[in-house]
C-alpha cells in the first residue's frame, strides 16, 4: 500500500528536476534544470532594472513582432509546472502574475542592470511565478539568430 502513494511523489519529484530541450530553426539545445532555476534567482522579481528584464509575461506565445509576445498568439502550456503558471494572465505586463527572464544553456548569468543596446544573444527564457519564483519551465523563441539572440514567436521547450 505505501508503494502506490510512493511512486506518485518520486514521479512529481523527477518531473520536477527535469532539464529542458529547446527546438529552434538553428536545432536543438539543452538548458538543465540547475541553470534555470539559477536564472530565476538571478532575475528576481524588481522589474525596474536598466535591461528591462525580468518583465511580465502573459503567458502568450506571440505573432513574430518584437513585444508582442506579451498579448498575442496563443497561450503557451507548460505541462506538470503549478497551476499557476497556466493561468490566463492580464495583458499588462506589469499586471502579469509571471516573468520571464534570460536563461544561457551554458549558464551564464544575465546581467540584468546593464543597459543593452542590442537584443539578448540568447533565444531562451525562463518563466516563472512572480510572488514567490516558482518556476514554471523554459521557452525559446522559434528562430535563433546567428549572433545567438532569438525572436519570432515563443515556445515552450520539452522538459525531459
Amino acid at each position: 500500500m505505501m508503494f502506490n502513494s510512493v511512486l506518485p511523489l518520486a514521479l512529481l519529484a523527477s518531473l520536477a528536476a527535469a532539464d529542458y530541450r529547446c527546438a529552434t530553426n538553428a536545432g536543438s539545445f539543452t538548458i538543465t534544470n540547475d541553470i534555470a532555476k539559477a536564472a530565476v534567482a538571478n532575475g528576481g522579481t524588481n522589474t525596474k532594472t536598466s535591461s528591462r528584464f525580468p518583465h511580465g509575461f502573459a503567458g502568450m506565445s506571440g505573432n513574430g513582432t518584437p513585444g508582442d509576445h506579451l498579448h498575442k498568439g496563443t497561450q503557451l502550456k507548460f505541462y506538470g509546472a503549478d497551476s499557476r503558471c497556466n493561468e490566463k494572465q492580464d495583458d499588462d505586463p506589469e499586471k502579469s502574475n509571471l516573468l520571464e527572464f534570460p536563461v544561457f544553456q551554458n549558464g551564464k548569468s544575465f546581467n540584468k542592470d546593464e543597459k543593452r543596446d542590442k537584443g539578448v544573444l540568447t533565444p531562451a527564457r525562463v518563466v516563472y511565478v512572480k510572488s514567490d519564483m516558482t518556476l514554471c519551465g523554459v521557452m525559446t523563441h522559434a528562430v535563433k539568430n546567428t549572433d545567438g539572440s532569438g525572436e519570432g514567436d515563443f515556445r515552450v521547450c520539452d522538459s525531459n
